[in-house]
């Protein structure tokens, strides 16, 4: 070799498969030819090459029937590519070596329109991309190792049927990625500590993961990471797999760290027997930390499905376990309380059932329980009737049935709420239309016993009492009593009554009140109060009982009904018609604790009720008879949909302070999400309910 000069390539030609030759002949092997070292290395016959000694520069293989055996060599340093197989070649067999960081291109880069080509015991270091692959079938890749790329270990795009067993893809941008790929099969793979991604599909269909293994992605990295994701694909299967440490170190509001991504318009995949833990953000972040995601986004407010009770609908509530299943409540002679299933696939409100609370008789308020056994109703009692009177639902049949009710005469319970547990009832009363009371009830569920425990005057008339979900406060909002009115009332489980803990200003009468599923938020509607605003959120600090005021938006005429989606990142409002839209969302921001108009749409005027359902899908609303209807639904979040997460394990999914990080997201009314094991994250679950009782008309989740 002469000073300064690249090292010189040798090829060895062994010919055992040239093309043509029959099985048997006696033609003898080829003898070994070398390659020139200042000129690119084209093999152009089919035959058996293997190297002799480390190589420099670029190998082309434009020729089929070709294995090219590194020998345990290396080629590195090449102008463009290590290995460049040429369009439409097949039957092309490289082996058994190193490719090392050519100047400006891929370890092995596979052209169009080849087929057959296997890549078996290579190691490819500091690419662009490790192994790239386009338009291309029946491609095998085994037990090879993709360290260091820039961007993609293995990448794939418009490639089908073939098969990846056995890899290892580290430190590298993503480990493995398809981009509208079909029926390819990829088995016991490793993607370890890469920045973005272990494995990546995109608008991919009908692939198989068994049994991969993705650990340790994102670390040290400021963007989102992911340990499996995929997009608006369809038949996608993760079976066996797992996802261990999937971390971010960025920290805004919109950044993720998420074990198992679906997103878009992922239709008819599955997450099966896998496994997630240790997806993490920094704590003192607002970036959140998932372990499944079936990522949501909200819609334009389409409108569904209407219906009517015939005179005005004062309140309505979706089940917190059943998917579709609602119940809407008011002002008919009978009848009042009508349940509804929602049929999400022919946009239709099936009436179920309608009970009676008395003729004549209102129904300003009801309630379902925790638990969704227990649907609670209160207003005036009509003939026969009951001012508070509390039913019971067969899961299987969705039909309620009495369980017990209280008549006190000319009291009207303007609102009612369940404590977490289903054992009290907190209702406003007022009787002969002026004296106003707060009444607490218990509930012996064995029995079906109700019993008034005590009442007060909250010195005003009392518009809307909401249990905190997982604190014993309740929230009371009413006209103005000492210049304020809304109050935060602890309720003692020794003495079972209520201690005024704080109190607000609204400016006006607050008519409605929700809480954020972790019990962080309160959110209040009204008259239009100080500074012209109805629309208000507060932070509840649960160790002084107090509220902060964080945000307020003008809705410019009352506003009646308000409600957080189950994710906590918006609020749904409806009331009277004032310049626009009488159906509102909010986006609220944990991290800068604001509310930001997202969507609006014509509802019932007024609108006196809404209700977003658990599952995200759906928003119901209620009110006033307009265009011969009272209620109706409005489509809200989109997911992923009819895709199975089944029997998986997912835990320590650990984040930010502000609650939004999940350990299983995603609706379970578009998709089959049921019999997982899902424990100590920061939260559980999102937009998953769990009840299982093999009757449902959907889908459930354990």
């Amino acid at each position: 070799m002469k000073d300064c000069r690249l090292t010189v390539a040798f090829l060895v030609l062994v010919a055992l498969c040239i093309a043509g030759r029959l099985p048997g002949s006696n033609q003898e092997a080829v003898a070994p030819q070398a390659i020139d070292e200042f000129s690119p290395s084209v093999i152009t016959e089919s035959g058996h090459y293997k190297l002799s000694t480390d190589a420099v520069g670029t190998i082309t293989i434009s020729a089929s029937c070709v294995t090219f055996d590194l020998n345990g060599y290396c080629i590195a340093n090449g102008t463009t590519h290590g290995i460049v197989i040429n369009n439409n070649a097949s039957q092309v067999i490289v082996r058994n070596g190193v490719i090392s960081s050519p100047i400006s291109g891929n370890g092995i880069e596979i052209a169009s329109g080849c087929d057959g080509v296997t890549v078996r015991n290579i190691r490819t270091a500091q690419c662009a991309i490790g192994l790239n692959v386009s338009s291309s079938n029946g491609i095998i890749v085994e037990n090879s190792s993709f360290i260091g790329s820039a961007n993609e270990g293995v990448k794939l795009t418009s490639c089908s049927r073939c098969s990846i067993s056995g890899c290892k893809s580290l430190q590298n941008a993503t480990g493995f990625s398809f981009d509208q790929c079909t029926d390819n099969n990829i088995y016991d793979c490793l993607a370890v500590n890469n920045s973005f991604a272990g494995y990546s599909l995109a608008t991919a269909s009908r692939n198989l993961f068994l049994g991969c293994k993705s650990l340790q992605i994102g670390s040290g990295s400021a963007t989102d990471s992911y340990g499996f994701i995929t997009e608006d694909g369809t038949c996608n299967s993760f079976d066996c797999c797992r996802t261990e440490g999937t971390v971010t170190t960025a920290t805004a509001i919109t950044n993720v760290a998420i074990g198992f991504a679906l997103k878009g318009a992922e239709s008819c995949s599955s997450i099966i027997s896998s496994s997630v833990c240790g997806t993490q953000t920094p704590s003192g972040g607002s970036s959140a930390a998932y372990g499944v995601r079936l990522e949501e986004s909200l819609s334009a407010l389409g409108v569904l499905a209407f219906n009517t009770l015939g005179a005005t609908a004062y309140t309505c509530q979706w089940h917190p376990k059943i998917c579709g299943f609602c119940t809407v409540a008011g002002a008919p002679t009978n009848n009042q309380i009508r349940s509804y299933l929602f049929d999400q696939k022919n946009n239709t409100l099936q009436a179920l059932q309608g009970l009676s609370h008395g003729s004549g008789g209102i129904i300003y308020s009801l309630d379902w329980s925790d638990d969704g056994n227990y649907l609670a109703c209160s207003g005036t009692s009509g003939s026969g009737g009951y001012d508070l009177r509390v039913y019971r639902l067969d899961l299987c049949t969705k039909l309620l049935s009495v369980v017990n009710g209280l008549n006190y005469g000319s009291v009207t319970i303007q609102a009612i709420s369940w404590s977490p547990d289903g054992n009290y009832l907190v209702g406003a009363a007022q009787l002969f239309g002026f004296l106003n009371f707060l009444v607490r009830f218990s509930f012996n569920k064995t029995t079906g016993t109700l019993a008034l425990l005590g009442t007060q005057n909250p010195g005003a008339t009392v518009q809307v009492v909401e249990f905190a979900p997982n604190d014993w406060v309740v929230a009371v909002g009413s006209t103005t009593t000492g210049g304020n009115q809304l109050f935060i009332y602890e309720f003692d489980l020794l003495t079972e009554a209520l201690t005024l803990r704080d109190s607000q200003a609204h400016g006006a009468t607050v008519r409605g009140a929700a809480w954020s599923w972790d019990g962080r938020y309160l959110a209040v509607v009204g008259d239009s109060g100080t500074g012209g605003f109805d629309t208000r959120v507060y932070e509840f600090d649960s160790s002084t009982k107090t509220l902060t005021l964080r945000d307020s938006q003008a809705h410019g005429a009352t506003v009646y009904g308000i409600d957080w989606s189950s994710c906590g990142r918006y609020v749904v409002t409806g009331g009277a018609t004032s310049g626009g839209n009488n159906i509102r969302v909010y986006s609220f921001d944990r991290s800068t604790k604001t509310l930001s108009l997202a969507a609006s749409q014509v509802g019932a005027s007024p609108t006196r009720s809404a209700s977003w359902s658990v599952a995200g899908n759906d928003i119901l609303v209620a009110g006033d008879v307009t265009s011969g209807a009272t209620h109706g639904v409005f489509s809200a979040l989109t997911f992923p949909s009819n895709n199975t997460i089944m029997q998986n394990k997912i835990s320590c999914v650990a984040g930010n302070s502000i609650g939004t990080s999940v350990g299983l997201s995603g609706s379970n009314c578009s998709n089959l999400i049921k019999n997982n094991h899902v424990y100590g994250n920061d939260r559980n679950y999102c937009f998953v309910s769990n009840v299982v009782d093999g009757c449902a008309l959907c889908t459930y989740a354990s």
